[in-house]
């Protein structure tokens, strides 16, 4: 039973023993303030640390946006700086992919995301990348950095909520600016051609046809409610209708979002064999609940086993890409919101 529900019986309690004071005595006595005291004292007890909870949201969220700001203006002063930076902003991210998959678990589907474009003009950041050469690809890791989400091929964009300055939209230049800012900064881009477009979300076409681990459409495919809705605000729903909160929400086990982006038809296979798979690593960790953490406990070479006993080719990134990200995921919860 959690606070929340716990308050709640409190509260009736001290009012019923009120109502049994006012019906036995009907006095105006002091002492009738007392229960209401105590509801309001367990009401805070009970609902501040949703409250707290959400604070910590924006506040981690704007600390992400500064870090990502500190580190594209190359201010970072060691190599440890920059990863600690490059670590929070990935953490960031990872929580929104594992937020927008736990908001598909309840159904909140694209008729939703419609209804936020609804009577609005949404627009955002859109890019055309051609192919880089060679192993190291930085204008690719700065555009992860950067939150974009990858549609298809060379093609990326910006969830809205990423879009913080706004004012580069309509500015004379301001998409120039942005990139010379943002996306190229300090990287050698010699010989190459790049192309940023402003995209308005609020009247598009978006129809998904053939393959769809390929090409995927933008609007409940690509981009997710949190990418559009801030997630205190649809936290804060969820809190009045499945009385679960964040951490609860990023210990579920899906573990496709675990899967980088850059590999859409590993995530969408992991997907697919998700249950399997938790079955199998519950099995090995002889657990009767999983939560995503309790991936630390397994070993590479058992995760890499599972994998390939479950078909899945690409077993040996799969099982890096899940165990790297469930460390990003249990430094957020054990260090940065303690």
């Amino acid at each position: 039973m959690n606070k929340k529900t716990i308050a709640i019986i409190l509260i009736l309690i001290y009012h019923a023993i009120w109502a049994v004071l006012e019906g036995y005595y009907q006095t105006s006595n002091w002492i009738y303030l007392f229960p209401l005291v105590l509801s309001a004292v367990t009401g805070v007890w009970g609902f501040w640390s949703e409250n707290k909870e959400v604070k910590e949201l924006k506040e981690s969220e704007k600390r992400s946006h500064e870090d990502t700001q500190k580190l594209v203006k190359q201010e970072a002063k060691t190599t440890k700086e920059e990863n600690e930076l490059t670590n929070r902003i990935h953490t960031d991210n990872l929580l929104n992919i594992q937020f927008n998959r736990f908001l598909e678990s309840q159904k909140l589907d694209r008729a939703l995301l419609l209804k936020e474009l609804e009577g609005n003009k949404v627009e955002t950041l859109y890019i055309v990348k051609q192919k880089e050469g060679g192993e190291e690809k930085p204008l690719k890791d700065r555009i992860k950095l950067l939150g974009f989400k990858n549609v298809t091929y060379g093609d990326w964009i910006l969830p809205p909520k990423k879009l913080k300055n706004k004012t580069i939209l309509h500015k004379k230049n301001g998409v120039k600016q942005w990139v010379e800012e943002n996306l190229i900064n300090d990287i050698d881009l010699d010989e190459f051609v790049n192309s940023v477009l402003i995209v308005n979300l609020s009247n598009i076409y978006d129809e998904e046809k053939g393959d769809n681990s390929r090409a995927r459409k933008i609007i409940g495919g690509v981009l997710k409610p949190a990418d559009f809705t801030s997630k205190d605000k649809l936290l804060s729903e969820i809190h009045k209708k499945e009385n679960i909160s964040f951490r609860e929400i990023i210990q579920i086990p899906f573990l496709d979002t675990l899967v980088d982006s850059e590999h859409p038809q590993i995530s969408e296979q992991i997907k697919k064999l998700n249950s399997e798979i938790i079955k199998e690593i519950k099995k090995r960790l002889s657990l009767d609940k999983l939560n995503t953490t309790d991936l630390m406990k397994l070993e590479k070479g058992d995760l890499e086993k599972i994998l390939k006993n479950l078909g899945v080719k690409s077993f040996k990134i799969t099982s890096d890409n899940i165990l790297m990200n469930v460390q990003l995921i249990n430094s957020y919860l054990n260090l940065d919101n303690k």
